[in-house]
């Protein structure tokens, strides 16, 4: 799943690799279009694209299902 967003995210031109955009400074490459940080965003299942007009990938699981996963690992 990681590979996959990875993909999709590094030919998005709301990628953002000098970081001017970060909710989290130093934490570049994020998305401008929600402030993500893509190392975390992409490994999150219960995450969908930050580009709410216009969605290249969505959440597969909710963020309960998250965090119950999370608990169990």
């Amino acid at each position: 799943m990681y590979n996959e967003r990875r993909a999709i995210c590094q030919a998005c031109i709301h990628r953002d690799d000098s970081g001017k955009e970060c909710d989290v400074p130093g934490t570049a490459p994020c998305c401008n279009k929600c402030g993500c940080s893509l190392a975390l965003k992409l490994r999150s299942l219960s995450s969908g694209c930050g580009d709410e007009n216009d969605p290249r990938w969505d959440a597969i699981i909710t963020e309960d299902e998250e965090n119950k996963l999370n608990e169990t690992l």
